[in-house]
């Protein structure tokens, strides 16, 4: 059988991996154990659980005798705690602020290209390209209104009024 090149490579390779066996073994094999101490998570839980159950309940009644001299202390009531979950004064003034928003929002998006007033049907407006009459709706605003520069929809109690522009 000859050798080749390749067949070289292999066999080196093949001895220092056998080395390195070797020399793990010899060098940092298995330190001396006992069968008792196979698993040290396992003895260590057994060991500290009574304790740790014991340290727990200890916080807990401590934790629980600071609040009731705090209850005292500061004679506090269950009925003083507002609310958590209650919008704040100063959310519930803004509320009409996000209508408004949808207003300006309303006619940031929508441009009035044409509006077509009739008397009996109250008229109709051509916005982005699509007819709307009197009485239909888009994005929840309901046309109510066309005049001779305007179309005026209404959602909640909420004018949106969109005019034509001179281009």
């Amino acid at each position: 059988m000859k050798l080749t090149k390749e067949r070289k490579i292999y066999a080196g390779l093949f001895l220092v991996a056998l080395c390195a066996l070797v020399g793990d073994q010899v060098f940092s094999g298995p330190s001396a154990a006992s069968a008792a101490d196979t698993d040290p998570v396992a003895s260590a839980t057994v060991h500290t659980a009574a304790p740790a159950v014991t340290q727990h309940s200890a916080i807990i009644n401590q934790l629980a005798q600071r609040l009731r001299t705090l209850d005292h202390d500061e004679a506090l009531s269950a009925s003083a705690v507002s609310d958590p979950f209650k919008l704040s004064k100063s959310w519930e003034s803004a509320s009409d602020g996000p209508t408004d928003n949808r207003v300006w929002a309303f006619n940031q998006r929508h441009h009035l290209t044409a509006v077509m007033v009739s008397g009996a049907r109250g008229g109709s407006a051509i916005i982005d390209g699509d007819l709307v009459r009197v009485g239909q709706s888009l994005e929840g605003f309901k046309l109510i209104e066309v005049s001779t520069r305007s179309a005026t929809f209404e959602c909640n109690k909420q004018i949106a009024r969109l005019t034509l522009t001179d281009n």
